[in-house]
């Protein structure tokens, strides 16, 4: 890497530091890209030069913690044998994750309720997010083939729609309990409660 290219990635992460910030600060709709220009220190069409529009910064940070979530249930799913046993811990890391990155979570909700105009994004940060989103995916759709191989899991359930709603739910009862409206216990009484409808 030279000169010239160390020196944009470091006005490129100096950008998203800051856009993270904020965003995190004040919530992403809250935010402008101005605002951002000036917390970063950067004229606006230096900005502009980096990321077309928010929706892009956002990705990125979402991406960034996106990694560090995937990497908690795929080191916790992996230590596991069967397939009931993974989806468990998949539940069990992602409590762990709502506990330890409360702010990450409010972040990630913005986009469930609002979604993302991906045909505005750049491919290039569209697909930094994609690529490792559908490998972890594939491990979740890995371990409840295995349940049902091992039978721990129902053999009757369609997994394309059981992994969505298990994703979905975590995430909206994990809501609950980082905004301090309910406890642990509310958590994992949903947890057992969800996983033992899929229990063979």
């Amino acid at each position: 890497m030279n000169r010239k290219e160390k020196e944009m990635n470091a006005r490129r992460e100096a950008i998203v530091a800051a856009a993270e910030e904020l965003f995190l600060e004040r919530g992403f709709q809250n935010v402008t890209m101005e605002e951002v220009a000036r917390k970063a220190e950067f004229t606006r069409p230096t900005l502009y030069a980096y990321f077309r529009n928010k929706a892009e910064l956002y990705v990125v940070i979402f991406t960034k913690i996106s990694l560090i979530r995937w990497k908690m249930l795929n080191d916790a799913m992996a230590a596991e044998d069967t397939g009931y046993g993974k989806l468990y811990a998949f539940g069990n890391a992602y409590y762990e994750f709502a506990i330890q990155y409360p702010e990450y979570l409010k972040f990630m909700l913005y986009w469930d309720h609002y979604g993302i105009p991906f045909n505005t994004i750049n491919p290039d940060i569209a697909n930094a997010f994609t690529q490792p989103r559908d490998t972890s995916r594939l491990g979740l759709v890995n371990a409840f083939k295995l349940g049902i191989a091992d039978k721990t899991i129902r053999d009757d359930i369609k997994i394309e729609f059981v992994l969505p709603y298990l994703c979905i739910t975590t995430r909206a009862v994990l809501n609950e309990v980082v905004l301090g409206y309910a406890g642990k216990e509310y958590y994992y009484s949903f947890l057992e409660l969800f996983l033992r409808g899929l229990k063979k």
